[in-house]
């Protein structure tokens, strides 16, 4: 069971990796931004990027897709992108 966790830039998001990492839970980060401060947690699986929504919010929704195809996620944590919710909620049934 993985979890992709979005807004790895974030403090949640780094309280969250450790979270469930401390639990054995494996968590994948992902940002817009690089180096997201989530990514630095020793609970950090693995680090992924995307496209900054707010620049381009119609190519946002894409790199999860892409990125779901090949690794099976458990969930998926997103923390401040509501609005994207519901489109990447349709590809996840």
């Amino acid at each position: 069971m993985t979890i992709l966790l979005l807004d790895g830039d974030t403090l949640p998001a780094l309280a969250i990796t450790r979270s469930l990492g401390s639990r054995g839970i494996p968590v994948v980060v992902a940002s817009h931004q690089k180096n997201p401060i989530a990514g630095y947690s020793r609970y950090a699986s693995r680090v992924l990027d995307y496209t900054n929504p707010l620049m381009a919010p119609d190519w946002f929704v894409r790199p999860q897709v892409s990125t779901t195809a090949w690794v099976k996620f458990f969930m998926l944590c997103c923390l401040t992108y509501e609005r994207h919710g519901a489109d990447l909620e349709s590809f996840w049934g």
